[in-house]
């Protein structure tokens, strides 16, 4: 599990989301541009949903190993997304 801090508010998630989202905004940021991605999360009071993450070149995001909050959060689609396009960034020519 692990608990993604972002522009004063945190969530938690799983390990594999936090790595392909953090490895997304870092290929985002390569390329200076943004995208708005929907990750399933969970809030400190432990309510599940998706999260709006606003993700770019002055992102700011910190991701930290967390105590458990509840049964980790998987979504292999959402991993599967977010490489897609981070490979997308990281392979095309700019």
């Amino acid at each position: 599990m692990r608990r993604i801090v972002y522009a004063g508010t945190a969530f938690y998630t799983g390990d594999a989301l936090a790595e392909a989202l953090l490895e997304y905004s870092r290929a985002l940021a390569r390329r200076d541009i943004a995208d708005t991605v929907f990750v399933p999360g969970r809030t400190a009071q432990g309510d599940v949903g998706p999260v709006e993450v606003l993700i770019g070149p002055a992102s700011q995001i910190v991701s930290e190993p967390a105590d458990e909050v509840g049964p980790d959060l998987e979504d292999d689609e959402m991993v599967a997304r977010l490489r897609q396009l981070t490979d997308e960034l990281t392979t095309r020519k700019k």
